[in-house]
């Protein structure tokens, strides 16, 4: 739970109420609430499931960290399948 927190349920619903129209009002959702720089490389808001903190700082990356390391063939292909339909589903 120190690296992979649980979605907060308070950032999911300003981002279904406010409805973003913008990357930079998603990022302005994104870090509500933390004191900290939005600059800095290891911030806290990047310990969660969902991880847009590398994304906002130009490596246009996102991060899904809620997978155990796995080498079953079925668990590996689960966990692609899941994050296929978790990105078909943001863009659609």
């Amino acid at each position: 739970m120190r690296f992979c927190k649980k979605m907060d349920a308070a950032l999911v619903d300003k981002m279904n109420q406010l409805k973003p129209k913008t990357m930079a009002a998603i990022e302005d959702i994104w870090y509500a609430g933390y004191n900290e720089s939005r600059g800095r490389h290891y911030h806290n808001s990047r310990c969660h499931f969902l991880n847009l903190h590398s994304f906002f700082n130009g490596h246009h990356t996102v991060e899904l960290r809620g997978f155990n390391s796995e080498l079953h063939a079925g668990k590996i292909r689960s966990y692609i399948v899941l994050a296929l339909a978790l990105n078909h589903q943001a863009l659609t």
